[in-house]
């Protein structure tokens, strides 16, 4: 869906929608819309796909990380709080919980939020990534370093995305940007949050220096990440 003929998969979606709404088809229109940087339809989405599929492990993450983008950091801590009182088993929702308190200055509390999401059995990429960026902005250096290498020691799927937040929290920005190009070329769903993720804002601004003062021949499709 996000790889290409986004136009063509939408109208599906939408006509899939029309015939017979599932809460499936309003997740897929939900990432679309961030693609076109619709927050707000996409938390419309979700909404609507949660009235059909309340407890849906894959809809709570996405609802809390949606309003963590849209600029609403308690809220999103809120939300992630009260869907682990119901669903305890969702480890991404202590990643929210971790990205919101460092968004918040609370360092410690991320790390300590991001810990318990990484403690689960098969930790995912999402939540090894939040953990690299929270011993970052912690200042635990060593450990983030050490969590980034098990990321990449991971041989299947996409994992570029996952490293660029903590690369930018260690001040390695020229290869977050290579990164994030990678994942860009990968076709990597979570690109899509390049513009409105909260921990890539000092990436976006690298990136449009750069585009001006050393990548002037740059073409919009190969842009890392641009402001909204």
């Amino acid at each position: 869906m996000l790889c290409s003929r986004t136009e063509q998969g939408g109208g599906r979606i939408d006509e899939a929608i029309r015939m017979r709404p599932e809460w499936l088809s309003f997740y897929y229109r939900a990432w679309l819309r961030v693609d076109r940087r619709d927050l707000k339809g996409a938390l419309a989405d979700v909404e609507a796909a949660l009235a059909l599929s309340p407890l849906e492990r894959g809809l709570l993450i996405f609802r809390a990380w949606l309003t963590l983008c849209h600029g609403k950091i308690d809220e999103a801590d809120a939300l992630a709080r009260d869907a682990l009182n119901v669903r305890n088993d969702i480890d991404i929702l202590w990643s929210v919980r971790a990205a919101a308190a460092c968004e918040r200055g609370d360092a410690a509390q991320g790390v300590a939020y991001a810990e318990r999401a990484a403690a689960s059995t098969e930790p995912s990429r999402m939540a090894l990534g939040q953990l690299a960026y929270a011993y970052a902005k912690a200042g635990a250096v060593s450990r983030a370093r050490t969590t980034i290498e098990a990321i990449k020691a991971r041989a299947t799927g996409h994992s570029a995305a996952f490293l660029v937040a903590a690369l930018i929290a260690l001040g390695e920005l020229a290869e977050a940007e290579r990164l994030w190009l990678r994942a860009e070329e990968e076709r990597c769903p979570w690109r899509v949050f390049g513009w409105c993720d909260p921990r890539l804002a000092p990436l976006r601004r690298a990136a449009q220096n750069l585009i001006k003062e050393r990548l002037p021949a740059l073409t919009p499709t190969r842009s890392i990440v641009t402001a909204p």
